[in-house]
């Protein structure tokens, strides 16, 4: 479903698309859930599963929407705090407009202006009267991390509504603020508890968010990988559930880390059918529709795998889909790297760090300057999203990192305070909630799948929140050093007997996309080259374009390049390509040039 409206009475001086119909003030080309009390009018998209606090479950029938705009109506934004589901929600009273996007930005995306709100960039590109001036210092952002700041849509006057934020528009103004407030239901018991209390908790928590997902469901499926979250997720739903069970996977050819095995095994030990699609690398040919789809730039190494898996999936039309995404940031992540982090800085190896950054930091003439540039850059900046695209020094517009993605971040010496800087300033709200889940999300839309997400339901959200860094992340500095810390510890402590010791022994492979597979075939690999050297917006963006997208090239036929370098050089591509369709397809406005890029030969059914 596509909607728009208007934040003024200027609806006159715009042309409506066909096929769109008036719903008090609101455009949509399908019939949207809504209610009204009073003079208020409520209109909800995606699902909803339970007000917390509130024992029964919620979904989106006249009542249930209803009882939701009861409960805003007594206690306002806090009533999007305490529900939890993957939604948009907008109210219209007399004269203001509120817009209400779910805490992990899961539902659909809204963009806006001073004067539109839509769901679909294209109709609000295609809405605004201004000319569409690319944002150059966000897309030389992305060229460098393969993804914009929350909020920002690449085109200059146009935004995004972050996750967990409210839009009103009121007397003539248009102001966005986060509706959040700190889960705090549990943060003054879980210090006096055991680990095995805890661990009950948890595991309630998760089983209560994945029942509320499939309550009322006939036709259940799961992504599963071969591991502790998505495992988790199906040991949980088959406590109580004796339905039948899909699960969907996704492996790549020739690929001699595959994870297919785990999958097969934890289908097998719980009944479930599995469903399974093998990447060969001419998927290549569906970036185009992909970004069209999305609207903004954007690019990240598992995309093709939601896309794929999301298209799998759509040909079984379920009801619902557990996906384990977020997990790992929900609990936090680089542990080794921020304990060597914690090192360098009590140490004063930092400030050594800090000088090969600025005299050698951009040096990848070699092997060995590769390896020391790749794992400096990795424990120095730990506290910053990881990058795999390009360098400062190949951009011409200067970036400032820490403010454009909001970092509130400082020195320490304490592992326990940089695992906690890093999990609260990148983890969750860059790479789970404006990476992960986003592309998640947006893929699942696409192909309208009901998919969602049990580790990032409110209750299971607060309560891990809430948890000392103990029980995230198990074992001391030493123990982090030498990378024998337990990751996820309560999760894994929780789900350790549930699980088959197939998996919860194995040694974690990591789960990475071998990007190589999408480019094997030279003639094709020419082309994608002189299509993105014919980009203008590259040109602006690039210092010396041509050199440096030629250089690009050679480096990926070096295939000697030690692998981590490979899968930055792919990324970079990656980040190319998607910057030179965008431009075709939004501000170029010619779609056929992007996607006549590929020929028909490569494109798969």
């Amino acid at each position: 479903m596509k909607f728009f409206g208007f934040f003024n009475n200027k609806i006159n001086a715009y042309k409506i698309p066909k096929g769109f119909i008036n719903y008090h003030g609101l455009y949509a080309d399908e019939s949207p859930e809504m209610t009204c009390i009073e003079d208020y009018r409520l209109f909800l998209w995606g699902k909803v599963y339970q007000l917390l606090g509130k024992e029964k479950y919620i979904g989106i029938s006249n009542q249930d929407i209803r009882t939701i705009l009861e409960t805003y109506m007594e206690i306002g934004s806090e009533a999007f705090n305490i529900l939890d589901g993957d939604f948009i929600c907008l109210i219209i009273f007399k004269d203001e407009i509120k817009i209400f996007r779910d805490f992990k930005g899961t539902g659909p995306q809204v963009f806006y202006t001073n004067d539109i709100y839509s769901n679909s960039f294209r109709i609000i590109t295609s809405l605004t009267k201004e000319s569409l001036d690319p944002d150059m210092q966000q897309l030389s952002l992305f060229l460098k991390y393969g993804f914009l700041s929350p909020g920002k849509s690449g085109i200059e006057g146009i935004k995004r509504l972050e996750a967990g934020h409210m839009l009103t528009y009121g007397h003539n103004t248009v102001r966005t603020e986060s509706y959040i407030e700190p889960g705090i239901i549990y943060s003054k018991s879980v210090m006096s508890m055991s680990e095995e209390e805890l661990s009950n908790i948890y595991s309630g928590l998760h089983a209560e968010s994945i029942r509320h997902r499939v309550a009322g469901k006939r036709k259940v499926g799961l992504l599963l990988s071969g591991g502790y979250d998505s495992g988790g997720n199906l040991a949980s739903l088959r406590s109580f559930y004796n339905g039948n069970v899909n699960s969907y996977t996704i492996s790549f050819k020739d690929n001699p880390h595959s994870e297919l095995e785990y999958v097969k095994i934890l289908s097998q030990e719980f009944n479930a059918t599995l469903k399974h699609y093998e990447i060969n690398g001419s998927e290549l040919s569906f970036l185009p529709e992909i970004i069209d789809h999305v609207g903004t730039p954007f690019q990240e190494s598992g995309l093709m795998i939601n896309y794929l898996v999301m298209k799998m999936a759509a040909k079984d039309k379920m009801d619902v889909i557990l996906g384990g995404d977020g997990n790992d940031q929900l609990f936090g992540t680089a542990s080794k790297e921020i304990a060597l982090k914690t090192f360098a800085n009590t140490t004063g190896m930092f400030v050594i760090q800090a000088l090969f950054k600025a005299t050698l930091g951009n040096k990848e003439s070699s092997t060995l300057l590769k390896k020391l540039n790749f794992y400096n850059d990795k424990i120095h900046k730990i506290t910053y999203p990881d990058h795999w695209g390009f360098n400062n020094n190949h951009l011409n517009h200067k970036l400032n990192d820490k403010d454009l993605f909001q970092l509130n971040i400082g020195f320490s010496t304490s592992f326990k305070e940089l695992y906690e800087m890093r999990r609260k300033n990148v983890d969750i709200p860059v790479t789970a909630i404006n990476v992960i889940l986003y592309k998640a999300s947006k893929m699942a839309e696409m192909f309208n799948v009901p998919l969602t997400y049990p580790y990032f339901s409110k209750s299971v959200f607060d309560f891990v929140n809430s948890l000392p860094t103990s029980l995230k992340i198990k074992g001391g500095f030493t123990h982090q050093l030498k990378g024998r810390g337990i990751s996820k510890y309560l999760h894994k402590k929780t789900y350790m007997d549930k699980l088959p010791e197939s998996i919860t022994q194995r040694k974690k492979q990591g789960g990475f996309v071998p990007l190589s597979l999408f480019f094997l075939d030279e003639h094709r690999n020419d082309d994608l080259f002189n299509f993105i050297k014919s980009s203008p917006l590259l040109k602006s963006l690039l210092k010396n374009s041509d050199s440096t997208i030629d250089s690009l090239k050679t480096a990926m036929r070096d295939k000697s390049t030690w692998f981590w370098y490979q899968q930055v050089y792919y990324s970079r591509l990656f980040n190319l390509l998607a910057i030179a369709i965008w431009e075709k397809l939004f501000l170029e406005r010619n779609p056929a040039d992007a996607i006549n890029l590929y020929s028909n030969e490569n494109k798969i059914s």
